[in-house]
């Protein structure tokens, strides 16, 4: 048999029990509070992830072109947005005004047929009429005085046209398919590096929006070119006396 706790007077038998499983019940509550403290930590380190998770997740979708879903009778596509753009870049606008200037004005005894051939696949119906009137005859001409040029202009001198590029007239009238040109010709001599002529332009080229194809990636064609001079007020007001 067990022995069983003597009563004494000053603690009755039940606080003695309650004594001798004090210890137990520490090591029970020491437990849980270890437990309740893994769990919380645990719920931490979870937290602080899914912080780090998302924040890389929201960098990287930052940077991600929108999704564009084009709804149709026959169900949804998912669109590239580049092909979207409303029209032509600007950048775009100013090369294919500066390539119809060089191949026109910097054409020579070397490369004229090329050079207009290639000039009249970038223009629209209406001006490759005209240009076949009136400049391509030409080309004999300039193959016959043997000579090469040369054809440079700065960035700054190919641009778009503002409403100060024209009279006060005719400022409704401009848009962003009014590029100016401004440059250098150098023409020689074939087979000599002297200048026999040399001279600056300034052209004013008129593009129009057209369907985007393989021969045509930009959708833009040229519809006029003509030379610029500064307006007669712009002019005035140049040299008035200050």
């Amino acid at each position: 048999m067990s022995a069983q706790p003597v009563p004494t007077p000053d603690k009755p038998a039940r606080w003695r029990v309650l004594e001798g499983r004090a210890p137990v019940i520490r090591g029970t509550l020491t437990w849980v509070v270890m437990l309740l403290t893994v769990v919380a930590l645990g719920a931490i380190i979870t937290n602080l992830v899914l912080v780090i998770y998302g924040y890389s997740l929201y960098r990287a979708l930052v940077h991600k072109p929108p999704i564009v879903v084009e709804v149709s009778e026959g169900g949804s596509v998912i669109r590239d947005p580049a092909t979207l753009q409303s029209g032509p870049r600007d950048v775009q606008i100013l090369r294919r005004a500066w390539d119809i200037v060089r191949l026109t004005v910097g054409a020579d005894s070397t490369n004229v047929r090329a050079f207009f051939a290639e000039a009249k696949a970038m223009m629209t119906p209406r001006m490759r009429e005209a240009f076949e009137r009136e400049l391509e005859p030409s080309a004999k001409q300039i193959e016959d005085l043997q000579i090469y040029r040369t054809i440079e202009a700065d960035p700054a001198d190919v641009r778009l046209m503002t409403a100060a590029d024209v009279p006060a007239s005719e400022a409704g009238s401009v848009d962003r398919y009014h590029v100016l040109i401004s440059g250098r010709v150098k023409t020689y001599r074939l087979g000599t590096s002297e200048p026999i002529m040399a001279g600056s332009f300034s052209y004013r080229v008129r593009l129009v929006p057209t369907e985007v194809t393989l021969q045509n990636a930009a959708g833009l064609l040229v519809d006029s070119t003509q030379p610029w001079t500064k307006p007669v007020k712009e002019e005035a007001d140049a040299t008035a006396p200050q």
